[in-house]
């Protein structure tokens, strides 16, 4: 007891202590002495921690971030072209903006720009995708939402006060502001100048969003949990490039993501991983069609977002369990191997996912909520039958096949049968959705001999035929009488099933008895024999 209470302790206080640097570094990050440009993309989930955490920071930590908690005050204010935003900039002191004006309508050209970002974001995530408005401080729709530009060292905050939680709105919900950076010059940024402030735009304002569906939050302790901020980020980084999709700022995520992809739980958040996480949403969208993300977000507003997103999935005859193992299997389909037509429309610029190619790493224990690839080299072009035996068949295995196709996948303790060819290596794709970790995993692989089903073949109903099973895709088989003379050649597709019909290559009809067949192609060759009776 005297252990568990210390455990406690020293896990209570690390925490808080990570909440603290958070905090710490926001508020360096918006510090007009020291501003510092940090690894976070937005600043929406360090300033809800700081409005959480702060009536339990030290006396220090307050007085520096009680600025931050304020709305900002700006010298200027002009109202975006379709009235939908109003625009808060300076042209003097710390957040000016760049005073260039080549319209000499009085307004910079970094606002003029920026109004139409702004209109186009609108356009696109409200009335193309059908999200409702930012609600504002009555819970009706926002008739002109508010942006204000600032120095900071992130691209950009959506922020709110936590103590006016809209009562008129089911759950949790905020009226909100956006503060964008006010020029995205620098080399603190991946992507500066308008590229920037259009990701930035379209990032954000879908955080506003969002605040009128539902956030879930609570403040135990003083330490601050936020559930659904990994699906947050990933839904505002997904709208970046969906709204812009030449500008790519969440290339550098992803290829940030790619090589360390196996050791990371898919809810983490650690200022990368959920980021990166957006083309989840990419694969949703290219398979179920765009306006899933919608709907997701509409079962948001009851559920968490891991079951509203199995939920959403379930009526798409999907899971997130099935979901989230397709999408560790397109993750291979990156660098190298990356094919825009059936996977990631950008794989061809983000690096190449690191596939263990040590075999004990397949029966190793299996993180919550992760995934594994192994690389594995057969010895023959054939058949192979494949299984995860576990306690838990909780967890899923699927396979890259010859470097083109992905093998549907089953649960753990369920048997997957492919045709692998010997000159492409196979990619065994193990995946975890639950939130415990999975024991006791044993990966076995054998080859399934080509074969005919049900030998003898007694045929009593049509259609008239014999069925090869286990046959290696892109092979051909012959069968030939008892004699040795040729009947009839039959080519194998993408399939490991064939079939003969029980006629020759003239279209005769043979008679019962006994038949030889030989399978060959691709470096694959058997031979057998059957019986026939009619």
């Amino acid at each position: 007891m005297r252990f568990l209470f210390l455990f406690i302790f020293v896990l209570f206080n690390f925490s808080r202590a990570d909440v603290w640097s958070d905090v710490r570094q926001y508020i360096q990050a918006r510090s007009q002495q020291t501003p510092q440009k940090i690894e976070a993309k937005c600043g929406f989930g360090p300033a809800l921690e700081l409005r959480l955490a702060y009536p339990n920071l030290p006396a220090q930590l307050q007085k520096a971030a009680a600025p931050l908690l304020q709305k900002p005050k700006r010298q200027y204010a002009v109202v975006s072209p379709s009235g939908h935003f109003t625009l808060h900039y300076d042209l003097t002191g710390y957040n000016k903006v760049p005073a260039k004006d080549s319209l000499k309508n009085g307004i910079p050209d970094y606002i003029d720009s920026a109004a139409v970002i702004l209109e186009h974001v609108w356009d696109v995530e409200i009335n193309q995708m059908g999200f409702r408005p930012p609600p504002d401080s009555t819970g009706q729709p926002v008739q002109s939402y508010p942006v204000y530009f600032s120095s900071m060292g992130y691209y950009g905050v959506t922020n709110f006060d936590l103590k006016e939680d809209l009562s008129s709105l089911p759950g949790q919900n905020y009226a909100s502001y956006l503060e964008l950076h006010n020029n995205f010059a620098g080399s603190g940024f991946a992507t500066n100048g308008l590229a920037a402030l259009k990701v930035t735009a379209a990032h954000e304002f879908h955080h506003a969003i969002q605040l009128g569906y539902q956030l879930r939050w609570n403040n135990e302790n003083g330490y601050p949990e936020l559930p659904d901020r990994f699906f947050m980020e990933m839904t505002s980084t997904f709208m970046e490039d969906y709204v812009y999709d030449q500008v790519n700022d969440y290339v550098q995520y992803v290829n940030r993501f790619l090589p360390v992809a196996d050791t990371k739980p898919f809810n983490i958040t650690d200022n990368n991983t959920e980021y990166a996480n957006c083309i989840y949403l990419h694969m949703l969208a290219k398979v179920h069609g765009v306006e899933i993300i919608r709907k997701i977000w509409e079962h948001i507003v009851r559920y968490p977002a891991l079951p509203a997103l199995d939920l959403t999935l379930r009526n798409y005859d999907d899971s997130f369990d099935k979901s989230f193992n397709q999408y560790a299997a397109w993750l291979y389909f990156s660098g190298h191997h990356a094919d825009s037509l059936h996977y990631f429309k950008d794989g061809a610029l983000f690096a190449d996912l690191k596939v263990s190619r040590e075999p004990q790493d397949l029966n190793k224990d299996l993180n919550y909520l992760s995934m594994r690839h192994v690389r594995i080299l057969v010895d023959e072009t054939s058949v192979y039958r494949a299984k995860v035996s576990c306690p838990s068949a909780s967890g899923r295995l699927s396979h890259v096949l010859n470097e083109q196709k992905i093998q549907p996948s089953v649960k753990f303790n369920g048997v997957q049968y492919f045709a692998q060819m010997k000159r492409y290596p196979l990619i065994a794709v193990l995946t975890n959705s639950t939130m415990n970790t999975l024991e006791g995993i044993d990966y076995s692989l054998s080859k399934a001999p080509a074969m005919v089903k049900k030998n003898p073949v007694i045929i009593v109903r049509q259609p008239e035929q014999v069925q090869f099973i286990n046959v290696p895709m892109q092979t051909r088989i012959t069968i030939y009488n008892i004699l040795g003379q040729k009947l009839k050649t039959i080519r194998v597709g993408e399939t490991t099933t064939a079939f003969w019909n029980l006629k020759d290559n003239q279209n005769r009809s043979v008679a019962s008895g006994m038949y030889l067949y030989r399978i060959s192609g691709n470096g694959f060759s058997t031979a057998g024999k059957f019986v026939m009776v009619k």
